[in-house]
């Protein structure tokens, strides 16, 4: 599922892009914020966002999966860290952009 942020972020710098309900622990959320691609990861309950570009092939990361800290690319399987954006697989392109995220209440907000 692809969710666009609405128009009205908290502040100029965070925009709103997802509820916590949206991003259960072990899950990912493929997001627009400011016309970027995020992909979203919820690692134990603590929240990250990551470019939403591969910066191998230049792909989208939709469809990604999480083993504990690592997105691993859909389509060539390269793997980053998605606290540090690093690539610890395969390291094919280089790092991914990472993004601050902010919770308040049940609104997941990034810093775009």
């Amino acid at each position: 599922m692809t969710r666009l942020a609405p128009t009205n972020p908290i502040t100029p710098e965070y925009i709103e892009v997802a509820r916590v309900a949206d991003l259960p622990p072990g899950a990912t959320l493929f997001v627009s914020a400011a016309s970027r691609a995020v992909m979203l990861a919820n690692v134990n309950g603590e929240f990250y966002a990551v470019d939403g570009i591969c910066s191998h092939k230049r792909l989208p990361l939709q469809g990604a999966r999480l083993d504990g800290c690592h997105l691993i690319c859909p389509w060539h399987f390269t793997e980053f860290d998605v606290r540090t954006g690093e690539q610890v697989k395969w390291a094919y392109g280089g790092p991914l952009a990472t993004f601050r995220v902010k919770r308040e209440g049940d609104a997941l907000f990034v810093k775009a």
